[in-house]
């Protein structure tokens, strides 16, 4: 190539459009001028990537390619509908290549480092890339190759403007904590880690579990006061709703009084609603039944398994502590029935929405939706091919990591917020089928960035019972929380 060819790309690579350096598996690096997917100038003969912007400022590629008539052939062609489904808002145009070998080598080089979820090839991925070239005349003459005579800095320096900064240990240093940069995985090892944390409880922490469950229902169900009260004990929580990480090895379960708390809507006349709803007082205060039903509990169980194994300290709930090798750990709550009222306009009647109340020692409600919950988890995992509570699993388990490195407060990301950020997730980002194990679970993790900084989503977003939202005042977790765990997670993987 000569000065006079390179020239006549001016007007295409300049200071007046974005660009990007994508590197290939040689090292090369590859300047890519950015456009918008829906209008890009008349080109035809060059390398393009279909690609879309990351939550960090970065870009994923999508689909990589090379054509001699792109223009012609953009409108009908066959990974533009896939890509903007996928999130593609950008094409990447290289022009640098001046025959179709040439091309095909540039598109080979990208591909055997970027694994893209619409090329149809198979490719290697690395786990590190090389420094960006440290100035234009490098990185063109490497591009151009050691025959070509280099040009003019000055040309170049108009032709391609400044080349990004190459990354330093200082720029990593401020993403990353050294002690997380010596345990950074290449990709196939985080496929392999991730193939590990999707499974649920091992079959021996399932019969501890279950063993712990069923001694502690038979013990309860010998207590005259709990029978003479209609209490029923009735499952929840991560092992109930196949949500539980292995070493999670632990039972949630609800001890339901009949009494009933009621809460009601706007619009809801209150003598009529329970009028029709046939709800009388029963003059006892819901603080006394409460107070009753954890004595009773709680003597029930040192009377079975010694005052050593019961934790009666929590504010909300009872535990039964593990005995290692035998039983897991199982938490008891104390509830009410729980009714929402509300008068549903269309019908003309009142409506409720039937959960449980917890009342703690302190004095605090809580509101909980568990018949929902897992119904709308079951459902969630068949429309994703299982994938649903898999990438729970995963992601718990990198909260978890991420924790022990100090980079998120212990209590910042509960399971119970990573289950409903994924539930959120549309059922499409879990069943791009070229994606791996890593591929997804950063699209899922990208997909709830997007939607933590869009007012509206976060305004309207509810758990997992598509009742109680998702981000109010009550809720022990905040939006800065949920980005926080968000930005962390993705920073880590892509590390």
């Amino acid at each position: 190539m000569t000065l006079a060819g390179l020239a006549g790309f001016v007007p295409v690579v300049s200071n007046n459009e974005p660009t990007h350096w994508w590197q290939g598996a040689s090292g090369r690096w590859y300047i890519h001028t950015i456009y918008p997917i829906n209008a890009i100038p008349d080109f035809n003969t060059c390398n393009y990537i279909f690609a879309r912007p990351r939550f960090d400022g970065t870009r994923e590629p999508l689909y990589i390619g090379q054509s001699s008539e792109l223009h012609e052939r953009l409108d009908r062609h066959e990974k533009l509908g896939p890509a903007l489904r996928l999130g593609a808002t950008e094409i990447h145009i290289h022009l640098l290549a001046q025959s179709r070998q040439e091309r095909v080598n540039v598109e080979t080089d990208l591909r055997h480092v970027h694994a893209t979820p619409l090329n149809g090839q198979p490719t290697t991925t690395s786990p590190f890339l090389l420094p960006r070239p440290s100035s234009s005349l490098l990185s063109l003459a490497d591009l151009l190759g050691p025959s070509t005579p280099p040009p003019s800095l000055s040309m170049l320096a108009n032709l391609l403007g400044p080349p990004p900064p190459p990354p330093s240990l200082r720029t990593l240093a401020d993403l990353y904590p050294l002690e997380a940069l010596s345990k950074i995985r290449p990709r196939s090892s985080w496929n392999d880690r991730m193939a590990h944390w999707e499974r649920p409880a091992s079959d021996t922490e399932e019969e501890q579990i279950e063993r712990a469950a069923e001694m502690v229902r038979v013990v309860l169900s010998n207590n005259r006061w709990l029978n003479d009260e209609g209490v029923t004990i009735a499952p929840q929580g991560s092992y109930h709703n196949n949500t539980n990480v292995r070493r999670e090895a632990d039972m949630d379960l609800r001890a339901v009084h009949p009494d009933i708390r009621l809460e009601y809507a706007p619009g809801v006349v209150i003598d009529s609603a329970r009028t029709m709803l046939g709800i009388y007082d029963t003059g006892r205060t819901y603080h006394d039944i409460a107070q009753e039903m954890r004595r009773e509990i709680t003597r029930e169980l040192i009377q079975r398994f010694g005052a050593s194994n019961v934790d009666a300290s929590g504010n909300k709930a009872i535990r039964l502590k593990k005995l290692p090798g035998s039983r897991a750990d199982v938490d008891i709550v104390q509830t009410f029935r729980y009714y929402l009222v509300v008068w549903d306009f269309y019908s003309s009647q009142y409506h409720v929405e039937e959960g449980v109340a917890i009342l703690g020692q302190d004095g605090s409600w809580t509101h909980n939706f568990p018949e929902q919950h897992h119904a709308n988890g079951i459902a969630k995992r068949g429309r994703t091919k299982h994938r649903f509570k898999r990438n729970v699993r995963i992601l718990k388990r990198l909260r978890d990591e991420l924790v022990n490195a100090d980079q998120l407060a212990p209590k910042q990301a509960p399971s119970f917020l990573i289950e409903c950020l994924t539930y959120a997730v549309e059922d499409e980002y879990f069943l791009v089928e070229t994606d791996d194990r890593y591929a997804r679970a950063l699209r899922i993790l990208s997909r709830m960035d997007e939607c933590l900084h869009d007012a509206n989503w976060i305004m309207n977003a509810t758990e997992i019972n598509a009742i109680k939202y998702l981000f109010r005042p009550t809720q022990p977790w905040t939006v800065d929380d949920a980005k926080a765990f968000v930005l962390a997670a993705c920073r880590r993987i892509e590390a």
